[in-house]
C-alpha cells in the first residue's frame, strides 16, 4: 500500500506544481507505465516541462526581510509591494513566539496523497514569522496563489489557516535558545525565493526548510527522514508527523480537532 501512496504522491506533486516532469513523460505522449491503471490517461497528460526558472514570491514581515534578501533586489522589492500588509484573525495559543511551527491538514489532493504516505493527521508546515497583530507563515509550498510559483513564500496567518486551505492545525513550539530562535528564522527567510521542489537539492519541501533552518540555527530536532521510493524522486523524505513527533516540539494548541487526534496517536 505505502508503494501504491508513493506512486500517488508523486503524480499529486506533478499536478499540484505545474512543469514538473515524471518519468520522461511529455504532454500528448502515451502515459508513463507506473501511472497505468492508478489515473485517468487525460490526468497523466497534465503532466508539463520541467520549471525554467525561479520566481519571486510575494509577501512582507520586517525590514529584516529586506536586509536578508539585499543580494536580491528583485526579491526584496516583490516581498515589500506585492502583499499589503493585513492584521490576522487568527488567535494563536499562549506562548507562541516566531519561530515555532504551525502544521496544518490541507484540502488539495497533493495533502491527501501526503496522508496516505504518512499516515499522520498534518500534511505541511510552515514557520511562524512577525510578531503579535502581525503574523506570518513561511512556508515552502505548491502554489496557492495565481500566477505565483511553488517555492518558499510568505502569507498572513489568516491566509494560511483559511478553511479553503487548511481542515485542521496545530501550533507546535520549539524548545531553543531566543538566539537560536532568531537565527531559525533568519535562515528561513534567507530561503525566500527557492523553489518548491522534491528530491533535489536545488529546491526544498515544507518540513526540509523548517529542519534545516533550526539546523542552522544549531538545534537538532532530532527527527528522522523515510526511505520513499516515489518514480524518478526516490530518496529520504522528512514526513510532517515524523517532524511533529520530534521531542524538541511542544504542543501549544490549535484545532479541536487535531489536539483529539495528536492524543489518539
Amino acid at each position: 500500500m505505502k508503494g501504491r501512496a508513493a506512486v500517488l504522491l508523486a503524480m499529486a506533486f506533478a499536478l499540484a506544481v505545474p512543469g514538473t516532469t515524471l518519468a520522461g513523460h511529455a504532454p500528448g505522449k502515451a502515459s508513463p507505465t507506473f501511472l497505468q491503471g492508478l489515473v485517468p490517461a487525460e490526468t497523466a497528460d497534465r503532466v508539463q516541462p520541467p520549471i525554467a526558472a525561479r520566481a519571486a514570491p510575494v509577501g512582507s514581515v520586517t525590514q529584516a526581510i529586506r536586509r536578508v534578501t539585499a543580494h536580491r533586489p528583485p526579491v526584496a522589492l516583490a516581498l515589500e509591494d506585492e502583499l499589503a500588509e493585513a492584521p490576522t484573525d487568527v488567535l494563536l495559543p499562549p506562548g507562541a513566539r516566531a519561530g515555532d511551527l504551525v502544521f496544518r491538514q490541507g484540502t488539495e489532493h497533493f495533502s491527501d496523497a501526503v496522508m496516505h504516505v504518512d499516515g499522520g493527521p498534518y500534511t505541511h508546515v510552515g514557520m511562524l514569522i512577525g510578531s503579535p497583530g502581525n503574523w506570518k507563515i513561511i512556508h515552502a509550498t505548491p502554489p496557492e496563489v495565481p500566477g505565483r510559483a511553488a517555492g518558499v513564500v510568505i502569507d498572513d496567518l489568516s491566509f494560511y489557516l483559511d478553511p479553503a486551505r487548511a481542515r485542521l492545525h496545530a501550533v507546535y513550539g520549539v524548545t531553543a535558545h531566543p538566539d537560536q530562535r532568531s537565527a531559525a528564522v533568519t535562515a528561513a527567510i534567507a530561503r525566500i525565493g527557492d523553489p518548491f521542489r522534491l528530491g533535489d537539492p536545488a529546491g526544498t519541501y515544507c518540513t526540509e526548510l523548517i529542519w534545516g533552518a533550526w539546523k542552522k540555527a544549531g538545534v537538532d530536532l532530532g527527527v528522522k527522514f523515510t526511505e520513499l521510493a516515489l518514480p524518478l524522486l526516490e530518496g529520504r523524505y522528512l514526513l510532517p508527523g515524523d517532524l511533529a513527533a520530534s521531542t524538541t516540539l511542544r504542543w501549544l494548541g490549535g484545532s479541536e480537532v487535531a489536539k483529539a487526534t495528536t492524543q489518539a496517536g
